[in-house]
């Protein structure tokens, strides 16, 4: 069976995704994401990579490219991608060049449209109803597309909780001002959501513990925008030890996650409708469609495995 892997640099987490290729279908056999928070401390524009941080994200590099080790993922099968973590960063050359020392690969930034079209791509791969809007909620910026015209806006959790911590009227009156031109790209259609920020949330209303995270069991859920206002409500109630015992809430989203589920909620307001798709057929998925047809292997779908090799989520 033919395996691929991608590594994405992100601005709160570095994720890693293994998958087979075989009759026609992608197999998923593996996945994790490591908290780094590589652009911590980032507000308006741009900013400077901490050698706190980057040494954080090469260690969490360093955890990914293990975890396609053990895939047994060829180093020639494998893509390395950042996304506004380094778009955004004055020393991103240096940053990447530590990063691609550890993973032994070429790091590719990808610019807002590509991140935005890759989103897209994945999203639409594995879901039968028709796409009308993705929208990939990271820590550095919000993704938003139709699959013809894409935005890339400073949105993003980690960005909203530096900027305004977590006062949700500020957030989403921030929000709101950036979101004009995504409300007259709306036309009708399933709206589906990937990141980080919406897979807590399904994590978070199915009630399933961190350590039992499998993709299959919050890829395609129906997520309505009362049921976010709801835990939105009940989260901003809860002190950073509180949270601790929400199921579902990883520890090192607990003071991102009012924020995230702000912007969510803003962008529901713009877009006029109470629910959204939840996919987990991301930015990463895209990658290995891409990859794939690059080899000249065609896919139809996703055979989601329940006996996979599951990373630190």
């Amino acid at each position: 069976m033919k395996r691929l892997g991608v590594i994405d640099v992100g601005s709160n987490s570095v994720r890693a995704l293994a998958a087979g290729y075989a009759e026609g279908r992608f197999v998923y056999l593996a996945s994790g994401a490591w908290i780094s928070r590589l652009a911590q401390g980032v507000g308006e524009g741009r900013y400077a990579i901490s050698g706190e941080a980057l040494s954080r994200t090469k260690a969490a590099v360093a955890k990914a490219c293990m975890l396609l080790d053990v895939i047994c993922v060829p180093l020639e099968d494998r893509s390395f991608i950042a996304t506004e973590s380094l778009r955004s960063a004055h020393n991103a050359s240096f940053a990447a060049a530590e990063l691609e020392g550890v993973a032994g690969l070429p790091l590719s930034v990808l610019s807002g449209h590509e991140e935005a079209s890759l989103s897209f791509q994945g999203a639409a791969f594995d879901l039968r109803e028709r796409v009308g809007l993705i929208f990939d909620l990271g820590g550095g910026s919000l993704e938003v597309g139709d699959g013809k015209r894409f935005f890339s806006l400073p949105l993003g959790a980690v960005r909203m909780a530096s900027l305004y911590g977590e006062d949700v009227k500020k957030i989403s009156s921030a929000a709101a001002k950036r979101l004009d031109e995504v409300r007259r790209l709306y036309a009708g259609g399933a709206v589906v959501g990937v990141g980080g920020t919406s897979s807590t949330v399904v994590m978070m209303l199915k009630a399933v513990p961190v350590r039992e995270y499998h993709p299959g069991k919050a890829h395609g859920s129906l997520v309505r925008k009362k049921e976010i206002e709801g835990l939105l409500a009940k989260m901003a109630r809860l002190s950073a030890e509180g949270r601790r015992n929400i199921i579902g809430l990883e520890p090192g989203r607990a003071d991102i996650i009012v924020p995230g589920m702000a912007v969510i909620v803003s962008l529901l307001d713009a877009l006029a409708i109470d629910s959204y798709t939840h996919s987990e057929c991301d930015l990463l998925w895209g990658k290995l469609v891409e990859m794939a047809r690059e080899r000249g292997l065609t896919a139809s779908g996703i055979d989601w495995r329940v006996d996979c090799v599951e990373g630190q989520v």
